[in-house]
């Protein structure tokens, strides 16, 4: 394979991670050395960074740290949402330390493949004082989940989808049957009884520390029974075998 046919891969493979993994509708900046390629997300804008005040490429990397991290809160400040960092770019976060620290303090590292790119929420997402989880948990998780559901999986396959957030997943025109997290044992019947009606994928929605049923008794459950097609921070998800 050619470098050229390589790195046009790897752009591919940027682009679906960034799709799968950030809510549509979002700014996203993307160190590109120039690439408008790296910039085509579909229903999310895609920018430069380093850009210059028109929005083109700069041209030039930060002179220093100082600078990397004054110009990102400078985009942040007008409205960027989330950096993706492409796997040959990581010398960035050894080359600027500022940097690294700003996102690891005031941003959140969102489930990727380093191999590909890393990306990050510029701001971390803090529980509102006085709300109750159990009504910010659909809030946080759908938008990301929806977005890595309708990339991962085939148009109208059944989707089984068992969590705290189950009613607010948008899956377009799939097939889904949308179960609680308790009580365990009869929300496993309705899973299995769904996949003998013809639900094809089963998809676990957590949060980030997921509790003990998720863990200590779903995964195990459908790991044995099923192909585990897909594990990040907010969801796992589970295809079921055929003889």
């Amino acid at each position: 394979m050619t470098w050229e046919r390589w790195y046009r891969d790897q752009v591919d493979r940027i682009r679906a991670q960034v799709r799968a993994t950030v809510p549509e509708r979002s700014c996203v900046l993307v160190i590109t050395r120039g690439d408008e390629a790296l910039l085509r997300l579909e229903r999310r804008r895609g920018e430069h960074f380093p850009q210059t005040q028109t929005g083109l490429y700069a041209g030039h990397y930060p002179a220093d740290g100082d600078e990397a991290v004054a110009h990102l809160e400078e985009l942040r400040a007008a409205g960027a949402e989330y950096l993706v960092i492409p796997a040959e770019a990581r010398w960035w976060l050894e080359h600027y330390p500022q940097l690294q620290v700003v996102l690891d303090n005031d941003g959140e590292l969102l489930p990727s493949d380093s191999q590909t790119a890393l990306i990050y929420a510029l701001t971390r997402k803090e529980v509102a004082s006085g709300g109750h989880p159990a009504e910010l948990e659909p809030a946080r998780i759908a938008p990301p989940v929806s977005s890595l559901l309708r990339a991962l999986l085939p148009d109208r396959a059944g989707v089984v989808l068992i969590g705290l957030s189950a009613e607010a997943i948008e899956i377009d025109d799939r097939p889904c049957w949308r179960l609680p997290a308790e009580p365990v044992g009869p929300v496993i019947e309705q899973a299995q009884a769904a996949c003998a009606a013809g639900a094809r994928f089963v998809v676990l929605l957590h949060p980030d520390k997921p509790s003990e049923a998720l863990d200590g008794r779903y995964r195990p459950e459908f790991a044995e029974s099923m192909i585990p097609i897909c594990r990040q921070r907010l969801a796992d998800v589970f295809e079921v075998a055929h003889d």
